[in-house]
């Protein structure tokens, strides 16, 4: 056994909150139509023993604890024939230590109102075995991969569950395994995410920060492949430990707001949050960002809004279905909230007359989406605020001594600061291909309204954005 990380404690209240609502929509009889889902199976392919070091419960124990004592039980029709739970554990110990712990804590499991099958095997090779050998397919499967080591479950596993209706998975990508990835052996990675060619450029990133992003896309990528038509990728943070990183497959929205609802329910109730890892530009505290001075809408959501309008003009509408496909844990009622407050900031221009409303159609104001175009490709970040700039060369506006006077300008402009670089942590590490701008923005950004930004030309296509 070992210590229950706070990472992990975040993730199975994640898991608490998404198996209460999703054990009633499966379970229960429609009321409309009198159907019920001859059977329904969660597989848990990474157990463990049940317990952690402290006597916390392990994901079968409050699985079957929750399950049992669900508030709607009395109208889930459970029984052993159809309703079936796998816990599959490779090491023998833990696995006779997750026996002895269920059976402690329940009784015979053979007599339980469901079938529980505790099987000592590796996830990549049993479980595919395991579920044929139970009937399950042609019903609903919750597929739990949940490895703080290796992620080495072969995609024809995923494929399998994905072509399969209404069924889901969950992949937990532990803390060292972005840097360590080195010590698995190539042949298993082709089988993980499908072949050589959709793994290698996620090697080859060598930018820390960079790394497990490349990865958590590409392996959200491999379930897109796999027939999952929703993915979402998102960055566990707790509040103190090391962070977690999930993939969820799904092939239905209603997975999506069931998974989402969950997120709210637990991100930050213990200090924990989850992030989308497409965001690079959230602030640190005490600076302030682009759209926001008065913290009316997240950071997080602001720069995911802007990366969308950053691809074209689209509506508010749009954006919210984009919002809930594509982001970790953004809703569509969030794409109203921050239209306003970045019409608001200065930084979308309405391009539909009359009130806004979730059919205006929107777009980032011009230098604006050149900054978040930047920052959404990670070529750009903000630097810390600044009282007092001076630049050498200026577009369109005067940047002196004590703060800015935005003279006729209405909006933000960005000016290049050719000032040699001097010292600490803003450096570049590539001189010959970095530079230096400086992000104007008139009041009411005061009274730290200019800030300094900087940038990398990279391989990856970074430029420097347009003198306007």
């Amino acid at each position: 056994m070992w210590k229950l990380e706070p990472a992990t404690a975040a993730k199975h209240r994640l898991y608490q909150r998404y198996l209460d609502a999703w054990w009633p929509i499966l379970l229960q009889t429609s009321q409309s139509t009198g159907y019920s889902r001859p059977r329904v199976t969660l597989l848990d392919a990474f157990a463990g023993p049940g317990r952690y070091e402290d006597g916390e419960p392990g994901s079968p124990v409050f699985i079957l604890d929750r399950l049992l004592g669900h508030h709607a039980v009395d109208r889930m029709r459970l029984s052993p024939r159809r309703v079936h739970l796998i816990f599959i554990e490779k090491d023998r110990a833990r696995h006779e230590h997750l026996v002895a712990e269920l059976v402690s804590r329940f009784g015979p499991l053979k007599d339980l109102p469901v079938r529980v099958e505790v099987r000592r095997g590796e996830a990549g090779r049993d479980s595919l075995a395991v579920l044929d050998e139970l009937g399950a397919w042609g019903n609903p499967i919750l597929g739990i991969f949940d490895s703080w080591g290796s992620v080495n479950v072969p995609l024809q596993v995923m494929s399998r569950i994905a072509r399969n209706r209404s069924s889901e998975v969950i992949t937990t990508f532990g803390p060292n395994w972005f840097s360590r990835r080195e010590e698995l052996n190539a042949d298993i990675l082709d089988t993980v995410f499908g072949g050589r060619g959709f793994w290698t450029a996620a090697a080859d990133e060598l930018g820390p920060d960079e790394k497990w992003r490349v990865w958590l896309r590409t392996y959200r990528d491999a379930l897109r492949r796999a027939g999952f038509g929703y993915q979402l990728q998102f960055e566990l943070v707790p509040r103190t430990g090391q962070p977690l990183y999930l993939v969820f497959g799904t092939g239905s929205t209603a997975g999506l707001k069931a998974m989402k609802d969950a997120m709210w329910k637990v991100d930050d109730l213990d200090g924990e949050s989850f992030r989308d890892p497409r965001t690079r530009g959230a602030k640190p505290d005490g600076q302030l960002d682009l759209f926001q001075a008065a913290g009316l809408i997240d950071d997080e959501l602001a720069e995911l809004v802007a990366q969308r309008l950053s691809a074209g003009a689209t509506t508010v509408e749009a954006i919210g279905e984009w919002l809930l496909t594509e982001t970790a844990r953004w809703m569509p009622k969030h794409a109203l909230q921050a239209a306003r407050q970045m019409r608001q900031d200065g930084a979308i221009a309405v391009q539909s007359p009359g009130k806004l409303t979730t059919k205006s159609r929107i777009s980032l104001q011009p230098v604006t989406s050149a900054v978040l175009r930047l920052i959404a490709s990670g070529c750009l970040s903000w630097a810390p605020c600044r009282e007092s700039v001076a630049a050498d060369s200026r577009v369109g506006c005067v940047v002196s001594g004590s703060g800015y006077d935005h003279g006729s300008m209405g909006r933000t402009e960005i000016v290049r600061d050719s000032r040699p670089w001097g010292g600490g942590s803003h450096r570049p590490r590539h001189p010959a291909r970095d530079w230096r701008y400086l992000a104007v923005t008139p009041p009411p950004f005061s009274p730290c309204n200019v800030r300094a930004v900087s940038g990398r030309q990279s391989a990856d296509g970074c430029r420097k954005p347009p003198m306007t």
